[in-house]
C-alpha cells in the first residue's frame, strides 16, 4: 500500500525585535535523534537566541499526526520582544499519491485556535499549537512574506473558498525572554 504524500513544506520562523528569519534559512549547529525516542532534535543559533526544535510522529496515537515543537532560549544580555511562527503548506488538492495544490480551502476555527484545511483529495488537516496562537494568517494573505517583512500575521478567517496553494501560519508572542 502506498502512503499519500500531503506535506509540501512546514517550518518554524522567529522574530527578535524587528529582525525576522525562517529557520530553514539558518544552518543547524546540531542535528540528532534523541536516543531511543524517534524524536529529531535540531539546534540553531540566530538573532542572539538559541532555538531547539523537536520533530516527531507519536507512534501510539490512533490518528495520523506529527509534532514540531520549538524551545527558544535567549543567548545575549539584551532583552527584545520575541515571536515564534509556523508555516503550514500541505497539498490537499486533486491527485494521488501526491495531491496537487489546486482547490484547497483554509478556515480559521476560533474556538480551538486552529486552522482547518481540506481539498479535492478527500483529506482534511488541522493546524494548531500546544497553546493558542497570538495571531494567525492564511492565503490569500501570505504568511511567509508577513514574517519576512517583520509584520504580525493578519488574523484573517482563511482562504474564503477553494484556491490554488492555500498556506496557513500561526504566531506566538513570547515576550522578552530573560538571558
Amino acid at each position: 500500500q502506498q502512503t499519500r504524500d500531503f506535506a509540501y513544506d512546514s517550518y518554524a520562523g522567529l522574530r527578535v525585535g524587528t529582525s525576522a528569519q525562517w529557520l530553514t534559512d539558518v544552518t543547524p549547529s546540531l542535528v540528532e535523534y534523541e536516543t531511543g525516542t524517534g524524536i529529531i532534535h535540531i539546534r540553531r543559533e540566530l538573532l542572539d537566541v538559541s532555538v531547539d526544535q523537536y520533530v516527531f510522529a507519536p507512534m501510539d496515537l490512533a490518528e495520523h499526526a506529527y509534532l514540531d515543537l520549538v524551545r527558544v532560549t535567549r543567548g545575549g544580555a539584551t532583552a527584545s520582544a520575541i515571536d515564534g511562527f509556523f508555516l503550514y503548506n500541505f497539498h490537499l488538492g486533486t491527485g494521488s499519491p501526491e495531491p496537487s495544490a489546486s482547490g484547497e480551502t483554509l478556515a480559521w476555527h476560533g474556538e480551538s485556535g486552529s486552522f482547518l484545511e481540506w481539498g479535492d483529495s478527500g483529506a482534511a488537516l488541522g493546524y494548531a499549537g500546544v497553546t493558542p496562537p497570538t495571531h494567525h494568517g492564511a492565503s490569500p494573505e501570505d504568511p511567509f512574506a508577513q514574517l519576512v517583512a517583520g509584520s504580525d500575521l493578519g488574523d484573517n478567517a482563511g482562504s474564503g473558498g477553494a484556491m490554488e496553494d492555500a498556506v496557513a501560519g500561526l504566531q506566538w508572542s513570547l515576550g522578552s525572554l530573560s538571558p
